[in-house]
């Protein structure tokens, strides 16, 4: 399986995003966030199976004890393509999410990253 690497909201975020998720699940549009059970996230970076856990540790622990709290916006929703399409909440990309994300992947420049 895959590795994600991905930042986490604070709990009254995440009540709240989990209050939309259940509403398009009741209204039959998307329940695949209840059925895999992730928490409320935002991806910075999805690297294969074969990618040495070592490396991904360490480059999260050098930038993750860095950084403070970052506040994030969700803009709307957007889907990914392909079979199956994954819906998703659309954070307001800042300057600031584009420089966690920046961060991280100077760490890991020669590894092959998934394009979403």
């Amino acid at each position: 399986m895959p590795f994600a690497i991905t930042l986490r909201f604070d709990p009254d975020s995440v009540q709240a995003i989990d209050r939309l998720w259940d509403a398009l699940a009741a209204a039959g549009i998307d329940s695949d966030r209840q059925k895999l059970g992730y928490a409320a996230h935002v991806t910075l970076a999805i690297y294969p199976n074969e990618t040495a856990v070592e490396r991904l540790r360490a480059a999260v622990d050098r930038v993750g004890n860095l950084w403070d709290t970052l506040p994030i916006a969700l803009s709307g929703l957007g889907l990914f393509p392909g079979p199956p399409a994954i819906l998703f909440a659309a954070p307001v990309m800042t300057s600031a999410l584009l420089a966690r994300q920046a961060e991280l992947l100077a760490l890991l420049p020669d590894l092959p990253m998934h394009p979403h």
